[in-house]
């Protein structure tokens, strides 16, 4: 990628760097833009069938009915629909200066109607309709309100959404809680664009560097090593390796900024916001168990913690609800109060979220008593003799997975098609993100509801078809967040054309 000099005006370059690559990946390349490709099904397909004719796992690929890879094509062309820029709708952040956005997303073709910009400050509002003070066409719907309340009372959705907040994460803005209140109220559409814009934080002072090397560190020693061990260790809670990576994060601050910006951007749609639909709907619980324990919760333990395996971010969020919860006034219990408030509050409803972490960990884990329906269900899945293996061997984790997602529609992010910059404006650094977003329904439409995909698991075609196009999500998932789905391969990610992907570097713009 070409790398502009600073003196040819970074931000202008990034905006349209940012905006054009959007446009594209949103209409000419959208067939690349989903998580799961059309021909990926027939792809690993071939790829079983080229080998030898005696090969068990050919045999079973040769089971596959040609009308269920058709049906399931059919599916996705369904939900992947071919998109013009005009077809396409946008909101940003205002601003006093709208027509910089406005100029560069009409220049790309997207129609001037279908551009909404936001403002809530009083003053830079008059400056920014001040632009638009004559009766002239075309220019934005400039609306004076707080985007996220938007979000939160309109039923309108956007292709691209784009949030330059211009703060640090966390910061008054509150930018982070905006991405999460888009998410939580399903106004992106599929697949969809968020591209986001923070500050770097000034880490000269001391107190702000230890505030957020200490945040991040918390945040990474889970995704590093999910099954870290957590412990007490004279009246504070104490995590193994912590001080080494913390001190690792002071010597590479902008690397672990960055990667923690794009990370949690990836795991709030995809993780986070559907395990709090998951705690906030009690016919989702009932589907599993006739117990009532998903209305309340208890204090959050370390044992609870460390009992939580191969899954970073429900480890790494009852660590901090265990330290948000605990009376310290430890650097580490401050910095998790402050990321409950301002990035993960979602609306207020931590105590929802941490309900629906516990329910999934719970079944997943044991400690919930299932009702009959399920305990067959679950002795279907573990059972050897049910599921082909192909690669990993599928376990009642699959089926879990598979409903809750199916119910709660996470936002899955696509690798390949994500970017993050880095420039500088003025004097401070600026960490720019572009994150494709797919829900997959693709996959989670393909089969049936709770109770019949035990029936739709003994039928090879549509089993197979399922776990083929689950792979292609294991794949973009595996290197960033691997929580639902893990061990869900059947073709190994070191095989060419199946490789598990890899998140881009940063690109640093100017010098």
């Amino acid at each position: 990628m070409e790398i502009y000099n600073y003196k040819q005006d970074a931000k202008n370059q990034i905006r349209h760097t940012i905006l054009s690559r959007a446009v594209s990946n949103l209409t000419l390349e959208r067939s690349h833009a989903c998580c799961v490709s059309r021909d990926y099904v027939r792809s690993i397909i071939d790829y079983f069938l080229l080998m030898d004719e005696d090969e068990p796992v050919r045999k079973q690929v040769m089971k596959i009915q040609s009308q269920y890879i058709s049906a399931w094509e059919s599916l996705h062309d369904s939900l992947i629909s071919y998109r013009r820029p005009s077809d396409l709708g946008v909101c940003y952040l205002s601003g006093p200066q709208p027509q910089n956005d406005f100029d560069e997303l009409t220049a790309l073709g997207v129609l001037p109607q279908n551009i909404w910009a936001f403002e809530n400050d009083e003053a830079t509002y008059l400056e920014a309709i001040n632009v638009y003070n004559v009766p002239e066409f075309p220019q934005p719907k400039i609306l004076k309100m707080p985007v996220e309340q938007f979000f939160k009372q309109s039923p309108k959705k956007f292709d691209m959404v784009y949030i330059d907040a211009c703060g640090a994460i966390p910061s008054k803005q509150h930018a982070l809680r905006c991405v999460a209140t888009l998410f939580q109220y399903s106004r992106l559409n599929s697949p969809g664009i968020v591209i986001t814009n923070f500050a770097k934080p000034d880490i000269t002072k001391n107190e702000i560097m230890t505030d957020y090397a200490t945040m991040i560190t918390l945040y990474f020693i889970f995704k590093q090593e999910p099954n870290v061990e957590v412990y007490e260790s004279t009246n504070e809670l104490s995590i193994k390796g912590f001080e080494e990576l913390y001190n690792e994060v002071i010597g590479a601050f902008e690397k672990y900024y960055g990667s923690f910006i794009s990370n949690v951007l990836s795991d709030i749609p995809s993780i986070i916001i559907p395990l709090q639909r998951f705690g906030g709907i009690a016919p989702y619980s009932n589907l599993f168990t006739h117990s009532q324990m998903i209305g309340t919760i208890s204090q959050t333990t370390i044992e609870e913690i460390n009992n939580v395996n191969n899954n970073s971010v429900c480890k790494w969020l009852l660590t901090v609800d265990l330290l948000i919860k605990t009376q310290t006034t430890s650097v580490l219990s401050m910095k998790s109060k402050v990321l409950c408030n301002e990035i993960l509050g979602i609306d207020g409803s931590w105590e929802q979220l941490i309900k629906g972490v516990k329910y999934f960990t719970r079944l997943k884990y044991g400690g919930i008593n299932t009702t009959p329906e399920i305990t067959e269900l679950k002795n279907f899945f573990n059972s050897d003799q049910n599921l082909y293996r192909f690669l990993d061997r599928p376990t009642i984790a699959l089926f879990y997975d598979i409903v809750i997602n199916q119910l709660t529609y996470p936002h899955h992010s696509n690798i390949d098609c994500c970017e993050s910059y880095q420039y500088c404006s003025k004097e401070t650094d600026m960490f720019t993100d572009l994150t494709v977003y797919d829900e997959c329904r693709y996959l989670y439409e393909w089969l049936p509801a709770i109770h019949q995909i035990k029936n739709a698991m003994q039928n090879d075609s549509w089993q197979y078809i399922f776990r083929f196009s689950l792979d292609g999500l294991v794949k973009q998932r595996l290197n960033y967040n691997n929580e639902f789905f893990f061990q869900g391969s059947v073709v190994s990610r070191n095989e060419i054309g199946f490789q598990a992907k890899e998140r881009k570097l940063r690109t640093h713009i100017g010098g």
